[in-house]
């Protein structure tokens, strides 16, 4: 683990790296701590975990993670730290050959993880489609949440333009 942090800000990141390393992680970001802030993180591909992020630590938010896929956590697979204000919509965890998927959205973020006020939608997975074995979400908007925490809501985010990708909220969302 690095003693460095870093800062990824205000990127747009869509590569979709080929399927080829059985132990690959971090479609798009991996083993990253410090501030991920405003980016827009989509079409990624991870062969095990994290199709848009894996491994990160520190403070995620104000991204926007959409059409990731992985076998585990197709938004974001492991993470500790801050999650806040995020939009996790379309990731998969369905992929041709995986016996098990995990967390379309969020995997495997607890060890400290807090996890607020994110937006998840839409997200594909045989187990927890939107979160899956992570710290207890609280003031987020989850596509058919009946879990625990404070603050969660499940109604329609109402996207401006989901189907073209256009995630700002309309004046009647929640």
């Amino acid at each position: 683990k690095s003693s460095k942090t870093s800062r990824i800000s205000r990127n747009i990141n869509g590569s979709i790296p080929k399927l080829t390393d059985p132990t690959s992680n971090g479609g798009g970001l991996a083993h990253c701590e410090g501030l991920v802030e405003g980016n827009l993180i989509f079409s990624n591909s991870s062969q095990f975990g994290g199709g848009g992020a894996f491994g990160l630590s520190g403070t995620i938010q104000n991204n926007i993670f959409h059409h990731n896929e992985s076998k585990i956590g197709g938004g974001i697979g492991v993470c500790s730290g801050l999650v806040r204000n995020n939009t996790f919509y379309g990731n998969s965890t369905i992929v041709p050959g995986n016996f098990r998927s995990e967390g379309g959205g969020i995997a495997y973020c607890g060890y400290g993880a807090v996890i607020q006020s994110n937006i998840l939608w839409n997200n594909q997975a045989d187990l927890g489609s939107q979160i899956y074995e992570s710290n207890e979400p609280t003031y987020c908007l989850i596509q058919d949440w009946s879990g625990d925490g404070v603050g969660n809501i499940s109604s329609d985010p109402r996207f401006v333009n989901m189907g073209g990708n256009d995630f700002r909220l309309a004046p009647d969302s929640p």
